[in-house]
């Protein structure tokens, strides 16, 4: 009778662990289920890698080029030392763009403030109508301090407008 107890004990426990089922990989990641050791070694797909998208080129920014071309039209010159050398333009040693709507002129001569802003005046005047997209323009002097200056503050031209 108790050998018979026993294993009346023995096929409880067992039907007891057998009808919970088999693990729930989401309830419990990472701890494998029999049946998942076995047949899924045989038949699972090798897993496939991320793919990897390439960041975009950058755009070629032209619009320090573009406001140079504009300025060098405006005055009808080939070079900036061409200019007066009153002129704000004339220590202008190039225009390089920064992003989309930001330029930075380079220039040869150590400016104060008041002159700096002059020289961002006359380059968005003398460039607006050609190219529109100029919202702020620094000024770097021979000293290599940059000062910014955007285009709403600036008194634009009607034309401009």
């Amino acid at each position: 009778m108790k050998k018979l107890r026993g294993i009346t004990g023995l096929i409880a426990i067992a039907l007891a662990v057998t009808a919970c089922g088999p693990i729930d990989e989401n309830v419990y990641p990472g701890t494998p289920t029999p049946s998942a050791t076995t047949t899924a070694d045989a038949t699972q797909e090798p897993e496939k890698e991320e793919e990897t998208t390439e960041p975009e080129p950058e755009k070629e920014l032209t619009l320090g080029a573009d406001v140079e071309k504009a300025l060098l039209k405006a005055n009808a010159v080939e070079k900036f030392t061409q200019l007066e050398t009153s002129s704000p333009g004339f220590a202008i040693t190039n225009i390089e763009a920064i992003n989309e709507i930001t330029i930075r002129a380079h220039i040869q001569e150590t400016l104060a403030d008041d002159e700096a802003e002059n020289t961002a005046r006359w380059i968005s005047q003398m460039s607006c109508t050609d190219v529109p997209d100029a919202e702020t323009i620094v000024i770097r002097d021979a000293s290599g301090t940059d000062r910014n200056c955007y285009a709403a503050k600036i008194n634009k031209l009607p034309a401009c407008n």
